[in-house]
């Protein structure tokens, strides 16, 4: 059945409704990316750990996945128009129930609806913004839907942050509503009359299942791939021979029949088929450098995550400003002149990164990203318009979903191997450094005999805190002066519930110490601070035990022996020898010689001399005979791993101010 002639808008109509469309993919794009950066944000409102909490991640990337290239199927059987209506209504539905949201299993399984509703709307909103623009204006249609697909990633982790740090988590799906609702305000009255037709399909069941199949696996992969070390786990191979398998059926299945879930038959135009191929590409690297470079800036050059955001976003500022030249350019030269031009480009910047170093300044790595936005228009929105160009009306929503489902794809598979390639660089590396220091091999042995296997072990080493909650580890006993804060430190370990008794002089301000100890989910043995101390000065020194008045009478002398002396009753206190110290210093020689700063001398000494195995995090290393004897406040004999940390966050619990 031929389409009716469209009839494209004019005047303010066209802009006020191509506006409209480019927000609703916009926004749906953004609540990925804003996601992404609220992850610790929304796992300490749920009581979960961090791992459990990319669940909102993967299950939205999941759902999403799955119905992008669905898009073209729904558009034939409901119509473009209808199916993004509803596909609008449902995606701020589930995102209000979304920021309701209490517990994980129910996040799980609206994030996997909202997927679903979102999925449709990037290649939806591309089909109609080509219908409601006239022929000759085709290159600002695209340039105008495409600024959204590349401004979002950019905008998003820096809105995610304000709004997770300024005002609560779930904030960060509450915002998709009035946008939204403005979208629908403006899609049905000016979009509605560019209908397409619909016919009355069969379901392709069998396509169907293999899509999911073969989609849900490969996403699950490329999701869950760094965490379990890849093909080393029977999982992700398992996984990945089942998308596989999964993918090849698809595809044999989908040519031959005659009403395929996905229409891979608009695959015989050339020039969606090489786009295809460019998308891949071209994502891939887009997206890697999106995750990559405010990874270096924060772990190496020392950027908070909002320096890192700021230096990120000059991207779009060019990326914006050369939309409508690059759209009008398009209008009137071969696009295939002005892509090549614009890949050029983003090449030659790239070259600009070859030497950054330490020793920058803020615009020397942001320079980089302001000059990219030049090029990006260029490439990627001619890119999209070349790959259409050749696809009838009729089948650009068929098109248009498949090339969202590779950017989809693509961008999640460059993210997935660029954060692995950095993570295993990163971690060899700072093992090597740290190794070198005091004695690397007896000491991973140690790690390893307890139970963890090479890479468990090192990102001990790295990673402190983390890393033991990484390892799945439960039933921990901690014996710490402060219990930290929510979401901080020791509290990650407290919300993965991996923490069966705190030892504590003080638990600050941690609400969710305080709900886990009163619901009876932990074992609190209340010690005051100086008995604290003494306990792991004791283990440290051999002691096994040790009387002191400190305690007795209270629920502190409950269930211990006591003593009289001298007409005195004495409480006894056992002696602590944890299994692993994890300590902060200010200063190390390369033989492990610490100096602590200030109050710090008052604790941690004792409990890096209290560990079987004691790991010590410094902010700067110096060589040996640098540290005055007469200066040193604890030798290197306790002490068996340095991890160095040029910019560690300094958190304060509570702060009290008045006015002078």
């Amino acid at each position: 059945m031929n389409p009716e002639p469209i009839q494209p808008l004019t005047g303010a109509r066209l802009w006020l409704a191509a506006v409209g469309l480019a927000l609703a993919n916009f926004v749906v794009i953004l609540d990925t990316t804003i996601t992404n950066v609220s992850v610790p944000h929304i796992a300490g409102g749920l009581a979960i750990s961090p791992s459990q909490g990319t669940w909102t991640i993967t299950s939205y990337a999941v759902a999403e996945a799955i119905t992008v290239p669905l898009t073209g199927w729904l558009a034939a059987r409901f119509g473009t128009y209808r199916t993004l209506v509803a596909s609008l209504v449902g995606f701020a539905l589930f995102s209000v129930l979304c920021g309701l949201a209490r517990t994980i299993e129910l996040m799980v399984v609206l994030r996997v609806f909202q997927g679903l509703c979102g999925g449709p709307l990037m290649p939806l909103t591309q089909t109609l913004m080509l219908r409601i623009f006239p022929q000759e204006k085709m290159g600002t249609a695209n340039a105008l839907w495409g600024v959204t697909t590349i401004s979002a990633p950019i905008l998003g982790p820096i809105i995610g942050g304000y709004i997770s740090d300024n005002w609560s988590w779930p904030w960060i799906f509450y915002i998709n509503l009035p946008v939204v609702l403005l979208c629908v305000a403006i899609v049905v009255t000016l979009v509605g009359r560019y209908e397409t037709a619909t016919e009355r399909a069969r379901i392709d069941t069998v396509g169907l299942i293999l899509l999911v199949l073969f989609v849900g696996s490969f996403q699950l992969v490329l999701d869950l791939g760094r965490e379990h070390d890849w093909f080393a786990s029977t999982m992700i191979t398992g996984l990945a021979i089942t998308s596989f398998i999964a993918f090849g059926i698809f595809v044999i299945w989908e040519l031959t029949d005659p009403h395929p879930v996905v229409d891979l038959r608009v695959l015989r135009y050339r020039s969606l088929w090489v786009g295809l191929i460019s998308m891949a590409l071209g994502y891939g690297g887009l997206f890697s450098m999106i995750v990559l470079i405010p990874l270096w800036l924060q772990s190496v050059i020392g950027y908070t995550a909002s320096e890192a955001g700021h230096a990120m976003a000059f991207v779009g500022v060019f990326a914006i400003l050369m939309a409508p030249v690059a759209g009008k350019a398009f209008d009137r030269f071969d696009p295939r002149i002005l892509i090549t031009c614009g890949m050029l480009w983003l090449v030659l910047v790239t070259f600009m990164r070859i030497n950054w170093n330490t020793d920058g300044t803020f615009w020397d790595y942001s320079m980089p990203q302001l000059l990219q936005g030049i090029g990006m228009p260029f490439f990627f929105f001619g890119l999209m318009m070349f790959s259409l160009s050749a696809v009838p009306m009729n089948e650009v929503a068929s098109a248009a979903g498949l090339l969202s489902f590779m950017r989809t794809v693509s961008g999640a598979a460059g993210t997935a191997l660029s954060t692995s390639m950095w993570d295993s660089s990163t971690r060899e590396a700072r093992a090597d450094l740290t190794g070198t220091l005091n004695g690397a091999d007896a000491n991973m042995a140690k790690l390893q005999a307890a139970g963890m296997d090479p890479d468990q072990a090192r990102a001990m080493i790295e990673r402190l805190v983390d890393a033991i909650q990484a390892s799945g580890v439960k039933d921990l006993t901690i014996a710490s002066n402060n219990a930290g804060i929510d979401n901080v430190g020791l509290g990650k370990l407290l919300r993965s519930r991996q923490v069966k008794k705190m030892i504590s002089s003080y638990v600050g301000e941690n609400k969710l110490f305080a709900e886990l100890y009163l619901s009876g989910q932990l074992e609190l043995e209340f010690t005051p601070q100086g008995t604290l101390a003494e306990k792991l000065r004791a283990g440290g020194a051999g002691i096994p035990a040790f009387f002191t008045r400190t305690g007795v009478g209270t629920i502190v002398a409950e269930g211990k022996p006591t003593q009289e002396f001298d007409g005195k009753t004495y409480v006894m206190e056992r002696g602590i020898v944890p299994e692993v110290s994890l300590v902060k210093a200010y200063m190390a020689d390369t033989s492990g010689n610490l100096r602590f700063r200030r109050t710090a001398r008052n604790f941690n000494p004792n409990v890096a001399m209290a560990g079987k195995i004691t790991v010590v995090e410094v902010e700067k290393i110096v060589e040996k005979g640098a540290i005055d004897p007469d200066d040193v406040h604890l030798p290197g004999i306790f002490v068996h791993r340095i991890v160095l940390n040029t910019t560690p966050e300094k958190r304060i619990e509570q702060r009290t101010t008045r006015k002078a």
